[in-house]
């Protein structure tokens, strides 16, 4: 199963880093999060970096809010209701991740995310380059700029455990949203 954080309280200052997640399938007790690699469910102050998440037949990321319900309604387990997590999800950080090749998208955002809360995912290569294909491989309400222009790890820091991103090369795009309103040059 995804990696997965939730509960009936706060679920804070989480950190998950320097991991392999890779090929999550579709899940045969109908999760709603189905073959996504990290499940962030009502969680604040997180923190995913430098991981490989890709293959996934979900998504790499997944952010939701404070009802966000990890079983589907009509779940195999009977459960009733699913979890109910303990916060909507602010100062969620994703970054300097490699999140390609996920059957869904790379990061998306759960119906359960408040309008207008922006998850910061910049800095990660999200298998392509181009601003219509990275915008393409994540939710409306995500932060991708600037993205990693090149999948490779950086040359001088690569040997470190989980994904180091070779930030050398930086692509932007104006067209996609802040999570802290900017001047734009």
């Amino acid at each position: 199963s995804p990696l997965s954080a939730s509960g009936a309280g706060v679920c804070t200052d989480l950190v998950v880093s320097a991991n392999t997640i890779t090929g999550m399938q579709l899940d045969v007790q109908n999760f709603t999060d189905m073959g996504s690699g990290v499940v962030l469910g009502g969680v604040t102050n997180a923190l995913v970096t430098n991981n490989f998440i890709s293959g996934g037949a979900g998504s790499g990321v997944v952010v939701g809010g404070i009802d966000y319900d990890h079983f589907a309604p009509e779940s195999d387990l009977n459960w009733g209701g699913g979890l109910k997590t303990g916060s909507d999800p602010v100062n969620n950080v994703i970054a300097n991740n490699k999140l390609s090749g996920n059957g869904v998208k790379a990061v998306r955002m759960d119906s359960t995310v408040p309008s207008g809360t922006v998850v910061d995912a910049s800095g990660n290569w999200f298998g392509v380059a181009t601003s219509a294909g990275v915008a393409a491989t994540v939710a409306s309400q995500v932060d991708y700029t600037p993205w990693l222009a090149v999948g490779t790890e950086d040359p001088v820091h690569g040997a470190e455990p989980g994904f180091q991103g070779d930030f050398h090369a930086l692509w932007v795009d104006d067209d996609s949203p802040q999570v802290v309103p900017v001047i734009r040059v």
